[in-house]
Protein backbone atom coordinates (compact mmCIF):
# COMPACT_ATOMS: atom_id res chain seq x y z
CA UNK A 1 0.00 0.00 0.00
CA UNK A 2 1.35 3.10 -0.89
CA UNK A 3 2.03 5.83 1.66
CA UNK A 4 -1.09 8.57 0.00
CA UNK A 5 -3.60 5.49 0.62
CA UNK A 6 -3.05 5.69 4.17
CA UNK A 7 -4.05 9.71 4.15
CA UNK A 8 -8.07 8.86 4.48
CA UNK A 9 -6.96 6.81 7.52
CA UNK A 10 -5.16 9.55 9.45
CA UNK A 11 -7.72 12.22 8.58
CA UNK A 12 -10.01 9.86 9.87
CA UNK A 13 -7.91 9.72 13.11
CA UNK A 14 -7.71 13.01 13.53
CA UNK A 15 -11.11 13.78 13.21
CA UNK A 16 -12.08 11.36 15.85
CA UNK A 17 -9.01 12.62 17.86
CA UNK A 18 -10.87 16.15 17.91
CA UNK A 19 -14.32 14.56 18.54
CA UNK A 20 -12.62 13.06 21.82
CA UNK A 21 -11.49 16.24 22.31
CA UNK A 22 -14.64 18.33 22.59
CA UNK A 23 -15.97 15.46 24.80
CA UNK A 24 -12.93 16.13 27.40
CA UNK A 25 -13.52 19.90 27.42
CA UNK A 26 -17.35 19.41 27.71
CA UNK A 27 -17.04 16.90 30.40
CA UNK A 28 -14.37 19.43 32.33
CA UNK A 29 -16.64 22.00 32.24
CA UNK A 30 -19.97 20.10 32.34
CA UNK A 31 -21.43 20.89 29.16
CA UNK A 32 -23.38 17.80 28.70
CA UNK A 33 -23.25 14.01 28.72
CA UNK A 34 -23.55 13.74 25.07
CA UNK A 35 -20.13 14.46 24.19
CA UNK A 36 -18.04 13.12 27.20
CA UNK A 37 -19.98 9.93 26.35
CA UNK A 38 -19.65 9.64 23.15
CA UNK A 39 -15.84 10.66 23.58
CA UNK A 40 -15.21 7.85 26.02
CA UNK A 41 -17.09 5.20 23.92
CA UNK A 42 -14.52 6.10 21.18
CA UNK A 43 -11.41 6.29 22.61
CA UNK A 44 -12.37 2.62 24.09
CA UNK A 45 -12.43 1.49 20.30
CA UNK A 46 -9.16 0.66 19.55
CA UNK A 47 -7.24 2.94 16.51
CA UNK A 48 -9.72 5.60 16.56
CA UNK A 49 -7.24 7.84 18.57
CA UNK A 50 -3.70 8.12 18.89
CA UNK A 51 -2.61 5.86 21.93
CA UNK A 52 -4.84 2.56 21.93
CA UNK A 53 -3.97 1.34 25.26
CA UNK A 54 -4.27 4.56 27.28
CA UNK A 55 -7.55 5.65 25.55
CA UNK A 56 -8.84 2.22 26.33
CA UNK A 57 -7.68 2.96 30.24
CA UNK A 58 -9.21 6.67 30.30
CA UNK A 59 -12.39 5.58 28.49
CA UNK A 60 -13.36 3.12 30.65
CA UNK A 61 -12.25 5.37 33.65
CA UNK A 62 -14.64 7.84 32.38
CA UNK A 63 -17.85 5.95 31.96
CA UNK A 64 -17.19 4.67 35.36
CA UNK A 65 -17.00 7.97 36.80
CA UNK A 66 -19.79 9.04 34.79
CA UNK A 67 -22.37 6.52 35.96
CA UNK A 68 -21.47 8.07 39.45
CA UNK A 69 -24.15 9.47 40.98
CA UNK A 70 -22.32 13.23 42.45
CA UNK A 71 -21.29 13.09 39.01
CA UNK A 72 -24.79 13.26 37.75
CA UNK A 73 -25.78 15.85 40.62
CA UNK A 74 -23.46 18.00 38.83
CA UNK A 75 -24.61 18.06 35.52
CA UNK A 76 -28.20 18.37 36.67
CA UNK A 77 -27.20 21.30 38.66
CA UNK A 78 -25.14 22.75 35.93
CA UNK A 79 -27.83 22.35 33.68
CA UNK A 80 -30.26 24.19 36.23
CA UNK A 81 -28.07 26.95 36.94
CA UNK A 82 -27.89 27.57 32.70
CA UNK A 83 -31.77 27.69 32.55
CA UNK A 84 -32.58 29.41 35.79
CA UNK A 85 -34.49 33.24 35.27
CA UNK A 86 -32.39 34.78 38.08
CA UNK A 87 -29.18 33.48 36.49
CA UNK A 88 -27.85 37.65 35.83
Amino acid sequence: MTKAAWFPCYGLIVVLSAVILVGAVKLMTLGGTFWPMTASILSIIPCTNGCCFIGIVFGIWTLVVLGQPDVKAGFAARRRAAYSPDRY
